[in-house]
């Protein structure tokens, strides 16, 4: 009897079943997941009020916490995905869209909600920002001119975010996705699945 190579016969399995299409239908049902988690954390840090979100530890650990739910989601796409042998690049592509959909659903809330129903949010986020810098500054003996020359650059770039121009918009985009590819890029290492050539499941006869 003729027995099968191992990748012929993983590819054969995979490909009429479960198509690469279902692997970024779940790729983009992560990104929406992650939205969600990044939309419930902004407002309950809104509700908390921004005394507190600016806090210098505050935003270390929202940092690391957002950093574990993107890896668990990622692994998440693996998981549902329901193929077989998942390549690289197949990995690569599917953590990005789930990168770009969690990112720019939850930026587009948060710019809703800062905007549009609560504007003078960023006001009262620049006011404790600046509070905190300056407790922050005094009580590790900083001198008064280091103290202000620190409030003064920090004004400047909150005006510069307020009026942020189309080709700021457009390098804040590149930026995203730089950082999206680089994430991707070494989460596709777990993400992707290798043939599994000594499973014994592919070494069928004919």
């Amino acid at each position: 009897m003729e027995q099968n190579n191992p990748i012929e016969q993983a590819i054969a399995d995979n490909e009429p079943d479960v198509p690469v299409s279902k692997l970024y239908k779940t790729a983009l049902e992560s990104g929406v997941l992650l939205a969600l988690i990044g939309i419930g954390l902004f407002v309950l840090l809104y509700l908390i009020g921004v005394e507190f979100i600016t806090k210098w530890w505050v935003g270390i650990l929202i940092l690391l916490v957002m950093l574990v739910i993107d890896v668990f989601l990622a692994l998440r796409i693996k998981k549902k995905s329901g193929m077989k042998v998942i390549s690289y690049w197949q990995a690569f592509f599917a953590v990005v869209i789930m990168m770009a959909v969690g990112a720019y659903v939850s930026s587009g809330f948060q710019y809703l909600m800062t905007k549009v129903i609560d504007p003078e949010y960023n006001e009262n986020l620049k006011n404790a920002t600046i509070k905190n810098t300056i407790e922050f500054m005094e009580n590790v003996g900083a001198p008064q001119d280091q103290i202000d020359e620190t409030i003064d650059g920090m004004l400047v770039s909150f005006e510069s975010q307020q009026n942020f121009s189309v080709t700021q918009f457009l390098l804040g985009i590149v930026y995203s996705f730089i950082w999206f590819a680089v994430f991707a890029f070494i989460m596709a290492i777990w993400v992707r699945k290798k043939v599994p050539i000594f499973d014994p499941n592919l070494n069928r006869q004919t």
